[in-house]
């Protein structure tokens, strides 16, 4: 069985906010948030447009 760990928009909207703020790395940003794939905070950069709607 496959796992995959879904985040709610608004903690996305936090991570991404720390990031541009902070001027984290994608790396450095993960291991602060606990998110256990780099992709996974490009992927959060890819979704905003549909966060934002949400």
């Amino acid at each position: 069985m496959i796992y995959k760990q879904t985040y709610a928009g608004k903690f996305k909207l936090n991570v991404l906010n720390d990031m541009k703020t902070t001027g984290t790395s994608y790396s450095m940003t993960a291991n602060h948030f606990e998110v256990s794939k780099i992709r996974t905070i490009a992927d959060f950069i890819n979704s905003r447009t549909t966060i934002r709607r949400s």
